[in-house]
């Protein structure tokens, strides 16, 4: 199987506040019920990250996805 995330990212130094409704949004939005139906119909499963876990993620997966992409002649 194959595994993809998406994401959205703010600015270093965006007000915490800001953060938490981002999150807050963006975690209604991928629990909604239409949100999920059409994800189904792509075959995708959503799944939501807060903030803090989602930074961790990409923090463990950047070097891995670095030396692929240079692997493959996408980075030099």
């Amino acid at each position: 199987s194959l595994e993809a995330w998406r994401g959205i990212a703010a600015p270093k130094g965006t007000p915490k506040s800001a953060i938490a409704t981002l999150e807050a949004a963006i975690r209604r939005t991928a629990e909604s019920p239409d949100f999920v139906q059409a994800c189904e119909k792509l075959g995708v499963r959503p799944a939501f990250m807060a903030a803090e876990e989602f930074g961790k993620l990409i923090a463990k997966e950047d070097p891995e996805l670095a030396r692929i992409m240079q692997l493959i002649g996408l980075k030099k």
